[in-house]
């Protein structure tokens, strides 16, 4: 289950998408977070900063993509060869709030169904991990339970806290 835009807390209510070369042999998916690796971007997995979500993917050239990498029509996952050119499109910016699933009923821990907590992700990169809201810093913060109709099982609303970006002095 991936994270799923929701809306900006920017005043001009827009992101911050940009392209980065995905790692050769990676496989991402749209709603998927990333981090930079070597220059280039790969799941983020549990823990620490990271650079934002994917939103898309591109050719080298700008151009989109047509087929998932692995000889299929692309259907918002792609697989990247050895000597990759492929971008994925990533928003970057810690204003984006989405909805992302916990991998466990949102208030099992105390405060992970409640603004103010900050929770890390699953080795997924498409899940938090329920157990890890805190008070204390983490991969992400939390907005409270994602109540829209629709929403995922489990779904909170949450935003980048621990941003790549931010710590090499960026204000997005």
């Amino acid at each position: 289950m991936p994270f799923i835009y929701k809306k900006s807390l920017r005043p001009d209510g827009g992101r911050v998408i940009l392209p980065f070369t995905i790692t050769d042999s990676q496989v991402l998916s749209e709603g998927e977070a990333v981090k930079l690796a070597s220059g280039k971007v790969s799941t983020w997995g549990t823990g620490g900063p990271g650079l934002g979500i994917v939103v898309g993917f591109q050719k080298a050239d700008g151009s989109p993509v047509t087929d998932n990498g692995a000889s299929a029509d692309y259907a918002g996952t792609y697989t990247a060869g050895s000597s990759n050119t492929v971008q994925a499109l990533v928003d970057v910016s810690r204003e984006s709030i989405y909805s992302v699933p916990l991998d466990a009923a949102a208030g099992t821990t105390t405060g992970s169904d409640l603004a103010g907590y900050n929770a890390d992700l699953l080795s997924t990169s498409q899940t938090l991990d329920e157990s890890t809201a805190a008070t204390t810093t983490a991969s992400f913060a939390l907005w409270g339970e994602d109540t829209s109709e629709g929403a995922q099982t489990y779904a909170v609303l949450a935003s980048i806290q621990e941003s790549t970006l931010s710590i090499y002095g960026s204000t997005t």
